[in-house]
């Protein structure tokens, strides 16, 4: 496992939770994790994970779509790419269409009942073709 992340807070916090699940054999590098989805040449994932905080949604959510087409192309056949990000933040729904992968977005299938209206994220989801 690899993960980018923003700064030296969100590592640590990173690696609590990566203890507190006992996940081991990570690598987490301190970086722009945006840039770092476009930096991948050679590898595949079956997953990739983007929780954007305030900064980072700011930045990309006029190319949002973009950000999905760019995890999507570094995902093994089947893989899944799923991005978080704040609640505020506006997606033009209808540029996902442009990704050419189905996007979903999957906010209220994974929020309880009793945290709908606290949930301070969106999550989104886009499946690479399974050939």
């Amino acid at each position: 496992m690899t993960a980018t992340v923003p700064d030296d807070l969100a590592q640590a916090r990173l690696r609590r939770n990566l203890k507190f699940n006992t996940i081991a054999n990570a690598e987490i590098v301190v970086g722009d994790p945006v840039d770092a989805i476009d930096k991948v040449e050679d590898e595949r994932f079956d997953l990739v994970l983007c929780v954007l905080g305030s900064d980072e949604s700011s930045r990309i959510t006029p190319a949002f779509a973009d950000l999905l087409i760019s995890c999507a192309e570094v995902l093994n056949p089947g893989g899944t790419a799923l991005l978080a990000l704040p609640a505020f933040v506006g997606v033009d729904e209808n540029s996902l269409s442009e990704t050419g992968f189905p996007v979903k977005e999957l906010t209220k299938s994974l929020t309880p009942d009793d945290f709908k209206n606290a949930m301070p994220w969106r999550i989104w989801a886009c499946r690479s073709s399974a050939d």
